[in-house]
């Protein structure tokens, strides 16, 4: 508190804001398997973006769509990596692990369907000995392990509910 005065016969109080929350960091999600599992779909994500994103010129509606799902995917986990790395449900009340729940189980579906999708529209490229085939193919098998592993996030999620609920 701060008293400002206005006059000789006036004194006027104003409520300066707090000074704000000290950043801290809880790494220990990083040590957990289910922040491990965050870390690969990351370094997953990546890597489909950069195999889905090149060889612009043959790319197809189908591989737009691919590409929209892999880096949508990627944006919204690494911001859930860093809700839970500023531990932002603690400070703020965010329902973060609602959300990540939710989250985990459309982006697994989206993934899986673009993923199958993406290897249907290119069957004709299996066998082919072209950089571009080759390139979309290793896009959609990377798509595969990445659903693999938002889906054992998901299986690691619902173990943790059930457990909760108990």
């Amino acid at each position: 508190r701060q008293i400002l005065q206005m006059s000789t016969t006036e004194e006027t109080t104003i409520e300066l804001p707090s000074a704000p929350k000290s950043v801290s960091i809880n790494y220990g999600f990083l040590k957990t398997t289910r922040g491990a599992l965050k870390i690969l779909q990351l370094v997953l994500g990546v890597i489909c973006i950069a195999l889905a994103s090149s060889f612009s010129y043959m790319r197809s509606d189908v591989q737009n769509s691919f590409l929209v799902a892999i880096v949508l995917a990627f944006v919204l986990t690494l911001f859930l990596v860093l809700a839970y790395l500023f531990n932002l449900e603690e400070k703020y009340g965010c329902p973060i692990a609602t959300s990540d729940f939710i989250y985990t189980i459309a982006i697994t579906t989206l993934y899986g369907i673009a993923m199958t999708v993406n290897f249907v529209d290119n069957s004709n490229c299996l066998g082919v000995n072209s950089n571009p085939c080759q390139t979309i193919i290793a896009g959609a098998v990377f798509a595969l392990f990445n659903t693999i592993a938002y889906g054992c996030d998901l299986l690691i999620m619902c173990r943790l509910i059930t457990r909760r609920s108990e």
